[in-house]
């Protein structure tokens, strides 16, 4: 006999639960972003029988009395109010789940997906098989590596885009088995005649105390039922939170999370009216109304992945990891006129198929990535460690397994430095062709001086860029532009560095009565003298080869490297940042060191003793948290 109604499980006493728990939490940041990646990775996962899988998302109206159990339902949400109605953190959101439930109308969101295997154990109730975990687990998941959900709480997802926290599973399996259930996120309330028992926060439309499943297809839709053997799951979002953008919303998140998967006709998806598929992916990447709904780095984002997998000037590359498998990359390389649509990134999609995350810039100069990593070992491993949202790789999720956390983490690290190096090597396969620094090409000035070659070196696990060594040339110093309205590159005395203090203030010692690379001079070089001592003459250097090595851009870090030609009781070592043609500005250097034993530094600069024929590395640090492009010019006080 069954009794379809719906159900609130008591606490026993135990813990009360709030409205705002973490499962549902999880997704509320991006929930449009949330509900395209969970329903397409859910659907991608139990293709059956067939080389793709379909989606739909179809947004629908019904009447008040349509949705099963509505009116208990609403009395359950007043329950819940009335408890918290002086809480306002919770009083608010409760009150207004409550006037949603007495809607006359109230929109739904069908999303189903077909050529699936549907949802088994409808019959059963099995607590292993996916209906169960789908709708009673939590933090348990049935799917194995090659599956793109693994955590078993990507289904709170449609909660989040619901307005009164409720959703319907329904399934045709192929066991030919069908049922369905109602889902709805509340909140502890007291049970009525109880000793103190309260509900467990969660409520089940369902046919028996047990919470079972009623045994049919749910046709909530008026439009839509499944024909036999047509099997697969149809999820109904009650009260669809929908905004006019929602379609283009969806599918743009759709196109970031699953542009390979629909490149490889895997995925096919109708949202509303618009298929997104791989014959329609030009003409939607082109939509005015996809670029509406994306800001500018979603937009760029897609266009990237998209000219990664269909422009011709791509460098692809099959990389074997050994017993780890093999993954491809993708490279492109930009030119100067179109550095703008350059991510400096690489995107990393996983099987089947589903995007990740984006790595941090691997490159100053312009390019794309993208790394598709197969059914294989390094798959399984970064499946384990990735976040909940399936966003990113967080390591210390295997804190209690040391040893599969380093092999997973050497196994990222392996992967990242072979991607490293692929995108190195195409940035540097033409060096006869001009290319731009992403946005330099705005401020930097041409130069005439001789070829530039950049190499790369790797200090304590980061890449760097260095300049080849070349020969200073003596001319005059640059005067500092002035009455310049833009202050982005001038650094004047007083200015303030990025921590908030007053960098001329840090400027004025650093070294010892007994320190090599102090200045001996009590006057600071400035052409002054007491007494009959000679006046120095300020001497610019030539013929000097250097290497300026970046160590930690975002921290101003720098090592200089050059050998002394010639003893120098006074040598200064200066750097001008260039500007708009061939003005230069003042940079300056905060502390520098060398040996261990730190210099001084003088309105800037660092002054220090030289010895013929020594070999110097200067690490320096200056005001300037960023890339840039910069004159060295070196001086000796005689």
């Amino acid at each position: 006999m069954t009794d379809e109604k719906w159900r609130s499980p008591n606490n026993d006493y135990g813990p009360e639960v709030g409205l705002d728990n973490g499962d549902v939490e999880t997704f509320k940041k991006e929930p449009e972003e949330a509900l395209a990646r969970e329903t397409g990775q859910n659907s991608n996962d139990a293709r059956y029988n067939s080389s793709y899988t379909k989606m739909e998302y179809k947004l629908f109206e019904v009447e008040h009395d349509a949705i099963p159990g509505i009116d208990e339902l609403s009395e359950m949400i007043e329950a819940c109010y009335e408890y918290k109605k002086e809480l306002p953190k919770e009083a608010v959101q409760l009150k207004r789940m409550l006037e949603r439930s007495h809607d006359k109308k109230i929109k739904c969101l069908r999303i189903s997906d077909f050529h699936t295997s549907g949802l088994e154990g409808v019959l059963s109730n099995d607590a292993e098989k996916p209906f169960y975990l789908l709708t009673k687990g939590s933090g348990i998941s049935y799917k194995g590596s090659g599956a793109g959900g693994s955590k078993g709480i990507g289904k709170y997802a449609a909660f989040v885009d619901s307005n009164i926290n409720t959703v319907f599973y329904s399934t045709y399996n192929k066991d030919n088995e069908r049922g369905y259930i109602g889902v709805s996120k509340l909140r502890s309330a007291p049970i009525p005649e109880t000793d103190g028992l309260m509900t467990q926060g969660i409520a089940y439309f369902s046919r028996n105390d047990k919470k079972e499943p009623i045994l049919e297809e749910l046709l909530l839709d008026p439009e839509f039922e499944r024909e036999e053997g047509n099997y697969g799951t149809d999820v109904y979002i009650i009260g669809f939170s929908s905004e006019n953008d929602w379609k283009w919303s969806i599918i743009s998140k759709l196109l970031e999370s699953f542009m390979v998967a629909i490149t490889e006709k895997t995925l096919i998806i109708d949202v509303d009216d618009i298929t997104v598929s791989k014959e329609t992916l030009p003409e939607l990447i082109n939509d005015i109304n996809l670029k509406r709904v994306c800001g500018k780095r979603l937009y760029r984002d897609i266009q990237a992945q998209f000219a990664l997998l269909y422009d011709e000037d791509i460098v692809k590359k099959t990389i074997d990891l050994d017993e780890l498998g093999k993954v491809d990359v993708y490279v492109k390389k930009y030119d100067a006129n179109h550095s703008d649509m350059a991510t400096q990134k690489c995107v990393y999609v996983r099987y089947p198929y589903m995007k990740i995350k984006m790595s941090d810039n691997l490159s100053k100069l312009p390019f794309s990535a993208m790394c598709i990593i197969g059914d294989n070992e390094i798959n399984s491993l970064l499946r384990d460690v990735e976040n909940p949202q399936h966003t990113d790789w967080e390591f210390n999720r295997l804190n209690d397994d040391k040893p599969l956390k380093k092999k997973t983490r050497n196994a990222e690290r392996l992967l990242r430095e072979e991607i490293r190096k692929l995108v190195t090597e195409v940035m540097l396969a033409d060096s006869s062709e001009k290319t731009d620094v992403l946005g330099a090409g705005e401020f930097l000035p041409s130069t005439e001086d001789g070829d530039m070659e950049v190499e790369v070196k790797t200090i304590k696990k980061d890449i760097v860029r260095t300049t080849k060594a070349r020969k200073n040339k003596a001319v005059n110093p640059k005067k500092e532009k002035a009455n310049e309205d833009d202050d982005a590159f001038k650094h004047q005395n007083g200015s303030l560095t990025d921590d908030g203090d007053d960098g001329k203030k840090q400027n004025t010692g650093g070294g010892g009565e007994d320190n090599p690379y102090d200045d001996p001079n009590d006057q600071g070089g400035r052409g002054t003298a007491t007494g009959n001592e000679p006046i120095l003459k300020k001497v610019k250097l030539g013929g000097i080869k250097y290497k300026n090595i970046v160590v930690d851009e975002k921290a101003g870090r720098y090592d200089f490297r050059f050998t002394a030609p010639h003893d120098e009781a006074d040598f200064e070592l200066e750097l001008k940042m260039c500007g708009d043609g061939s003005d230069t500005y003042t940079l300056d250097i905060i502390s520098a060191e060398v040996d261990g034993k730190p210099c001084r530094i003088e309105d800037g600069k660092v002054r220090m003793k030289l010895s013929k024929d020594v070999t110097y590395v200067v690490k320096y640090t200056t005001n300037r948290k960023s890339m840039f492009s910069s004159e060295v010019i070196m001086n000796a006080y005689r």
